[in-house]
């Protein structure tokens, strides 16, 4: 009889164990899936966002979105986790960069910069319609984006992050791009 209750004790504290393992396992998982630590393809590309807003002229249709900041949403999967964390304290041209972000079109808002993440590829052609004439640039990371209208569009090619620019889609919404930054591209289309 002692012999079974030992059994019993035992494989109650395997089980007891199994399911604090199980438990703490959903916990990890669940905490790193929040909390993304972004890859360096999504550090760099938080970088080009900050800085686009520095050699990019927006139209005058845009600046009455939001007096005091600068807006970026970012739409679909946010991969960029806490890459974009360090906006928060800055400014450019005495604007401070605000990062919102919508998991869906109908939640978009005004904003200055919309991402369009690689999950809303198949949606791109209605997001960039939905935006169009509002002073709105277009980022986007699928190999179709300026195809379908957008304005910016990320490469990544030998691990290396760099962009395209549709210029005469850029020009018809009132953008005016730096010498700088269209030197620095990988493509300009329309020239």
């Amino acid at each position: 009889m002692t012999k079974i209750l030992f059994i019993t004790s035992k494989l109650y504290q395997i089980v007891a164990l199994i399911g604090i393992i199980f438990i703490f396992s959903t916990h990890i998982v669940a905490a790193t899936s929040e909390t993304r630590v972004p890859t360096l393809e999504y550090k760099i590309k938080a970088t080009y966002l900050l800085n686009f807003i520095k050699y990019i002229e927006w139209p005058e249709q845009s600046h009455p979105i939001s007096q005091g900041s600068f807006i970026i949403a970012i739409l679909g999967d946010d991969r960029f986790g806490e890459a974009t964390n360090f906006f928060t304290d800055k400014t450019i041209n005495g604007r401070s960069v605000v990062i919102r972000k919508f998991k869906n079109v109908d939640e978009l808002e005004n904003c200055h910069i919309l991402f369009v993440s690689s999950s809303e590829r198949k949606n791109e052609k209605r997001i960039i319609k939905l935006v169009r004439g509002k002073g709105i640039l277009t980022i986007g990371e699928s190999d179709t984006f300026i195809k379908r209208g957008g304005i910016i569009e990320f490469l990544l090619s030998r691990a290396k992050v760099n962009f395209r620019i549709n210029l005469s889609i850029a020009k018809k919404e009132g953008f005016i791009f730096s010498s700088k930054l269209l030197r620095i591209a990988k493509e300009i289309k329309g020239i």
